[in-house]
Order: structure tokens, then C-alpha cells, then sequence
């Protein structure tokens, strides 16, 4: 990638950021571990408000899941809930284009996702017409969502 190249992204990414101002979605809940199944139950909530959207069903992404793990991960170890390093995930994505979702304390996929649609920045990457795959990861209540175009 030539520097000009780089630059570009780089200050694009910059100005993504700037311009969405999205701050993670947060709620005090007390915690329910959800069950091993949960990544399904909240594509399947994702992508029904797509279809009630006239979007088509977000495909789930092995590489998308492992990049929202590792996110959750780091969440967990700093106490934070952020978008710190996310053009490190882009770029380890392999994606044309990605949008990020992350939250923290929510007991369902139920409430997290009602959190996400309440959020203009959220429900426009929920809702996102150039998306076509995702990677969901939620751990002790942090929740990462990446929302790519191949």
C-alpha cells in the first residue's frame, strides 16, 4: 500500500470517526449469562429489523466473529467500552468498507439491540444499505458488532 494510500485511509478513518461521534451503547443491567447460542439469537434480532427494512439478511463471518472476540477481550481487560483501534480491526478485516457497534451491560439481545436501534449512529450501521456480512461477540455483558462489505 503506497503511503499516499495509507494516508488516506488512515484520515478517512479519522474523520468516520469524527463525523459519527457514535458513543457505545451502555445501560447498568444486572448480567444473565446468555446462552452459548446467543451470537444467533441476536443476528437472527438483526437481521429481521433489516428484512422489516427492505434490506437483505446480514451472512454471520468467521473472520468478523474472531476480530469482535479479540475486541471484547480487550473491553474487558481495560474496563472500557470504546472504538479504540478500530482501524486495526478494518484493516485486519479485509473488508471494503466496516462499521462497528459495541456495548456494554445489557441482559438480553433483546434489550442490547432496542439500546442499538434507540442510537442514530447504531441504527444506521444495523441498517446499513452497503453491508453484507457481520461478526457478533458478546462476553461477560461487552458486545461487539462488525458490520462489513467484501
Amino acid at each position: 500500500m503506497s503511503i499516499a494510500l495509507l494516508l488516506v485511509f488512515i484520515i478517512g478513518c479519522g474523520l468516520a470517526v469524527y463525523l459519527n461521534k457514535t458513543k457505545p451503547a451502555i445501560v447498568k443491567e444486572r448480567y444473565v449469562p446468555v446462552p452459548s447460542n446467543q451470537n444467533s439469537m441476536l443476528l437472527s434480532l438483526i437481521n429481521s429489523e433489516r428484512v422489516q427494512n427492505g434490506l437483505t439478511e446480514l451472512v454471520p463471518e468467521e473472520l468478523l466473529t474472531s476480530i469482535c472476540e479479540e475486541k471484547c477481550d480487550e473491553m474487558i481487560a481495560t474496563k472500557s467500552v470504546d472504538h479504540d483501534g478500530f482501524s486495526n480491526r478494518f484493516v485486519k478485516s479485509n473488508a471494503v468498507s466496516l462499521l462497528e457497534n459495541v456495548g456494554y451491560g445489557f441482559s438480553t439481545d433483546s434489550s442490547l439491540l432496542h439500546a442499538y436501534m434507540k442510537s442514530p449512529g447504531h441504527k444506521a450501521n444495523i441498517l446499513s444499505k452497503n453491508t453484507t456480512h457481520i461478526g457478533i461477540y458478546t462476553k461477560n455483558s461487552y458486545n461487539c458488532c462488525l458490520f462489513a462489505r467484501y
